[in-house]
């Protein structure tokens, strides 16, 4: 099983000839073909890492992949994107990368005319919901909000909080059923989150781990999928939404896993017992948490990091404490993007 690579059917990208693309600016490498944009990203990753067997996975869906998306208004009511490090407004009809199902609620939905910060469209490929992030003092009336989104939405929230319509959302990961609330984390490329998923519970299985602790786990994305294989998993999360969303799929699938709400960053020896640890922290990275988990001497840690610059400082800590890359696969979670997701196995040599 080591080595093991995976290999994934990519759609045709000619189609694909966003309207917005000039002006927009955030599908920077929308223009190149897809193996330039392969190879920039895997080369430039593997450089910056110092691991040149790092290996590439594209994103199965080259458009339309994303299911959450988070627009702002302009002046006029009109909602779009921020041009790159500006305030220029871009005011937009559709979305290359967003769901069909996304595209189709925005197209129905007139424009605003109540102030709020931004708004976050979130799909599971048939129910879209919206959670509207307000403008301190003013929040509509509830029959403005209803006459406003009128068929196209399934469910709206505010702040996190759902206000009408349908609560939540239901995502299958690699075989769990997940319901995930308004105020809730879910990885925005449902088919790159499967395979990178589907990934970790391979090598969770290969290292025969008796009891796996997974930080920083949200609603169980990684951990579920564990505990839906026999294996124990202890969870720490600090968001109280997605510990509850968690709590809600391990009770419904009957998984032998425990989320615990907590600051995963706060995690000191002797707080679990385990024998593998995964942490996917956010941007900032995993500060000081590598330190303590080296105590227990787990057979390996699993790492998933959004942001290379935090995972190559966090990579030089766990060195300290003998632990080091063996394996590492980049994740196109973000197509056209410079964004990566990167999955690192660390042992201890």
């Amino acid at each position: 099983m080591r080595g093991k690579k995976l290999f994934v059917i990519i759609e045709d990208m000619s189609s694909i000839n966003c309207i917005h693309a000039q002006n927009c600016g955030n599908c920077p490498n929308l223009s190149l073909t897809q193996a330039e944009k392969e190879e920039e990203k895997r080369s430039w990753l593997a450089n910056f890492l110092h691991f040149p067997e790092l290996q590439f996975i594209p994103s199965p869906k080259q458009e339309n992949y994303r299911s959450r998306i988070s627009l702002r208004p302009n002046k006029f009511g009109e909602l779009g994107y921020f041009k790159p490090r500006t305030h220029d407004h871009v005011p937009i009809s559709q979305c290359s990368i967003a769901h069909q199902s996304i595209n189709k609620a925005l197209k129905a939905l007139p424009q605003l005319a109540f102030p709020v910060k931004s708004i976050e469209f979130r799909s599971n490929g048939e129910q879209v919901l919206l959670n509207i992030q307000s403008q301190k003092g003013h929040r509509p009336k509830k029959q403005v909000l209803q006459e406003w989104i009128g068929d196209a939405i399934h469910g709206l929230g505010f702040d996190g909080h759902s206000m009408m319509g349908q609560k939540k959302l239901l995502f299958e990961v690699c075989g769990v059923e997940h319901q995930i609330s308004l105020g809730s984390f879910y990885q925005t490329n449902p088919e790159v989150n499967e395979l990178l998923v589907q990934t970790i519970v391979d090598w969770t299985q290969e290292h025969e781990a008796k009891k796996v602790l997974d930080l920083y786990c949200g609603a169980g994305n990684i951990g579920c999928a564990i505990a839906k294989k026999g294996i124990p998993v202890i969870g720490i999360e600090s968001s109280p939404s997605s510990v509850q969303d968690g709590k809600a799929t391990i009770k419904r699938h009957q998984l032998e896993m425990e989320i615990r709400k907590g600051d995963a960053d706060k995690f000191q020896a002797g707080d679990a017992y385990f024998d593998l640890a995964i942490m996917d922290p956010p941007r900032k990275g995993a500060g000081e948490v590598i330190k303590e988990l080296r105590y227990t001497n787990p057979k390996a840690l699993i790492y998933v990091s959004c942001n290379p610059y935090a995972l190559r400082k966090d990579l030089g800590e766990a060195k300290k404490w003998g632990y080091r890359p063996t394996r590492m696969i980049a994740f196109d979670m973000f197509p056209h993007t410079q964004h990566v997701e990167t999955l690192v196995e660390l042992r201890k040599l």
